[in-house]
């Protein structure tokens, strides 16, 4: 198979798998919200940032290391399986003493017992992800997607009817935990590899020197994600947190589902190819072309049907996250486009220079926080934005050293996605505004328009990257 098949191949298996789990969250989020409370959301809200941040220890960038490196042994794999369980059960133990400190910072008793219980998922995941270092080394998304589509499923069914039976914020606990498990249990019955009990300190130090610097750079992207929920959970209502988590989780449908995707299968994909450097600007001239297409204009769609799309979905009673929700759409713009920029930076094997563009962008974080705290949280969301931006435009200025497709490039690369996403939100509201129809008729009416608008506009055009991503379509269908 060509290195062209196996990232369409690996890219729609991605997509499978990212899009359809996350839909499948999605859809018994959208359940557990009628049958749960916001302050259920915001207190698991509360303690996702420490989730992430352990998680992220565990792995250590260590895994993007091993993916990078074309030449893996056993003792590799098995150097870092015994590292991430030992780190695991390091950071749980830490979390286990911590408990009470958190939920004292957010003066909430709750707290301590549902972190020590929700942490333990860190040791189950701590079992998988070697296992899913192997599959995404050599593109087998399609295992990881009936993984992901199978463990959603279950956890996602069993939350719901912990949630009927009154189990309260409990049942969001034990989603997160049952999810883990069953991927833990299928990965291990499907994918045979097992680990031998041997440890290489020269492998383990080798790793270390590229994936150190990504493990830095996780662990600010994951304050970049988690601290605004730290921030609100910490002088706002717990109900209030509970609006924004549920904005979050519906912006990240489209958004972490795309840039997941063009992670996962680019970076492996182009590390192939980093040797020729014609084939590899090429390549990443494509990717970032129809990405750009996909992200605005699916992004801009949900901002043009948020509102309406919460409260049909959701009730009345989420109708502040339907507004929050409008206003994430565009500050979630150029994450995927972000993620292949930083991509392009792993292939060049400058992990120091992510984690310099980390630090320095970050430090724009101050502002947006104090916005947040003094002025509101839709402000402070517009201080997202700005952000976003500005981390964009940094990433795409040094991964053009080594693609050769800097920012001015991509700038120009983003007129005919703007020629598509501009009407399509613009005609879209406006129809929505000028007609007093109830949500339901209203949201009918903006996907119907949008839909018109989006393929009138492509098949008008006749624009190269929709006939690209048409082509590739219909080859897939009719294969």
């Amino acid at each position: 198979m060509s290195l062209k098949d196996k990232v369409i191949n690996g890219l729609l298996w991605s997509f499978a798998e990212k899009f359809a789990a996350r839909l499948i969250n999605f859809i018994s989020g959208i359940l557990l919200a009628r049958l749960l409370v916001p302050r259920d959301f915001g207190l698991i809200g509360m303690l996702m940032i420490f989730i992430e941040l352990a998680n992220t220890l565990v792995r250590s960038g260590l895994n993007q290391a091993l993916i990078r490196k074309t030449d893996c042994r056993d003792v590799d794999y098995s150097t870092l399986f015994i590292f991430n369980l030992i780190a695991s059960a390091g950071i749980y133990g830490l979390l286990f003493l911590a408990a009470g400190l958190i939920a004292k910072f957010y003066n909430e008793p709750q707290l301590e017992l549902l972190i020590r219980v929700l942490a333990l998922g860190i040791f189950i995941n701590a079992f998988t992800i070697i296992q899913r270092t192997l599959l995404v080394k050599r593109l087998d998304f399609k295992l990881l997607t009936q993984i992901s589509i199978l463990s959603s499923l279950i956890a996602g069914t069993g939350s719901i009817v912990m949630a009927y039976y009154g189990h309260g914020v409990w049942s969001l606990v034990y989603k997160y935990l049952l999810q883990y498990f069953i991927a833990f249990v299928l990965i291990w019955y499907w994918n045979k590899w097992w680990p031998r009990l041997t440890f290489s300190i020269s492998s383990f130090k080798q790793q270390f020197r590229f994936g150190g610097y990504l493990t830095v750079f996780e662990i600010l992207s994951v304050l970049d994600r988690q601290i605004y929920q730290v921030v609100i959970g910490k002088f706002y209502p717990a109900a209030q947190l509970g609006q924004y988590t549920k904005a979050y989780q519906f912006k990240q449908l489209p958004s972490e589902s795309v840039g997941n995707i063009i992670e996962s299968v680019s970076y492996p994909a182009l590390s192939s190819i980093a040797k020729d450097k014609n084939r590899l600007g090429l390549t990443f001239n494509r990717l970032i072309r129809s990405t750009m297409l996909v992200s605005f204009v699916l992004m801009v769609a949900m901002a043009a049907v948020a509102r309406e799309l919460t409260v049909v979905l959701m009730g009345t009673n989420w109708i502040i996250a339907g507004e929050y929700l409008q206003l994430l759409c565009f500050s979630a713009l150029f994450i995927p486009l972000n993620k292949l920029n930083l991509a392009m930076l792993k292939v060049a094997g400058r992990s120091d220079l992510i984690l310099r563009i980390g630090l320095y962008t970050k430090l724009l974080l101050i502002p947006v926080l104090y916005i947040a705290v003094y002025w509101g949280i839709r402000e402070m969301i517009y201080g997202m934005m700005v952000y976003e931006l500005v981390l964009y435009g940094t990433s795409a200025y040094y991964s053009g050293l080594y693609s050769g497709h800097g920012l001015s490039r991509q700038l120009k690369y983003m007129v005919p996605s703007l020629l598509v996403a501009v009407p399509l939100f613009t005609l879209t509201v406006l129809a929505g505004r000028l007609l007093d129809w109830s949500y339901l008729l209203t949201l009918v009416l903006k996907v119907v328009l949008g839909a018109a608008i989006v393929i009138g506009i492509l098949e008008g055009s006749k624009l190269d990257d929709y006939l690209y991503l048409k082509k590739i379509a219909k080859e897939k269908w009719k294969g």
